[in-house]
């Protein structure tokens, strides 16, 4: 339950209306902006709001249960508070959202009214529609391991234990010109494709430098190597931009021991029964132990 102060009540209550919605988005790159719907800027619980009329808040739902509060941040692109090419970068995924209810004639009277996070976003031309979700939405994602037959660690995380960079499973080379945002292009055809699927790329030069995207599927021609990505690029770019590209792994022990060597370290339970044994019958010769060919 909310505790409200008594004046806050009162404007609550009143019959001219004296509220605003407060946004604060914090970026997990440290970015921070506060706005809000009021008129001018405005100093409330110790952030100063930016007037900008152009963001509202859409249809909203909220849980009594352990169900998520969910709701939309609808708004405009703006230079300085949320722009185009920060989205495309996926600068604002899962940026944490915080929105107040506030009386701008007493700004010392506010209350939280959804906390949370940035789930989804659509954008266009014009703006964007972020999808948030509240905190309850983290009682619904899987935090524990599973029992699986892959392994459940990502390649190169701690539980992994592999070095991508100091074991040597990359290859640095440079995008041709008839690369596009779907896919690139590049010179190394001497590259097995197979190793590289479910790998990643990343930008180290140029207007895309640092950003890094999966790798889909991998096509090598006579001279180059066509490399599809999982998804298109925020920006084009431009011939001569430095890559590197890095092995993937599908998940499996094999693929585990005999790519990068690190079957100890295998994260999955490659010995599990599937289905087939699980749900199949005695054997049609008679007992024999429960062995399956």
């Amino acid at each position: 339950m909310k505790t409200v102060s008594s004046s806050f009540v009162q404007s609550l209550g009143a019959e001219s209306q004296t509220l605003a919605y407060g946004y604060i988005l914090s970026r997990n790159d440290g970015v921070r902006v506060c706005f809000s719907g009021h008129d001018c800027d405005i100093m409330v619980g110790g952030n100063l709001f930016i007037a900008n009329n152009a963001l509202d808040i859409g249809h909203g739902e909220k849980s009594s249960g352990l169900g998520s509060d969910n709701s939309l941040l609808l708004g405009g692109f703006e230079v300085g508070l949320i722009e185009e090419i920060d989205i495309k970068f996926g600068k604002w995924d899962k940026a944490a959202v915080e929105i107040i209810l506030f009386d701008w004639q007493n700004a010392n009277n506010y209350a939280t009214v959804f906390n949370g996070f940035i789930n989804a976003i659509t954008q266009s031309d014009i703006g964007f529609e972020f999808e948030l979700s509240g905190q309850k939405q983290k009682f619904q994602n899987q935090i524990g391991r599973t029992i699986s037959r892959n392994c459940d660690a990502v390649l190169g995380d701690e539980k992994c234990g592999i070095d991508l960079v100091e074991a040597g499973h990359f290859i640095d080379t440079e995008l041709l010109a008839n690369s596009t945002i779907d896919f690139i292009e590049t010179g190394a055809n001497n590259i097995n494709a197979a190793d590289y699927i479910y790998g990643k790329m990343v930008f180290k030069s140029g207007a895309l430098s640092g950003f890094e995207i999966g790798i889909k599927s991998i096509v090598k021609n006579a001279a180059t190597t066509l490399i599809f990505l999982e998804n298109p690029l925020p920006i084009l770019p431009v011939h001569g931009d430095s890559i590197r590209l890095f092995k993937g792994c599908d998940k499996t022990f094999t693929t585990c021991k005999t790519r990068f060597h690190n079957g100890d370290n295998f994260r999955g339970c490659p010995h599990l029964p599937g289905q087939s044994d699980a749900f199949s019958g005695p054997a049609i010769s008679g007992n024999d132990g429960g062995k399956r060919s």
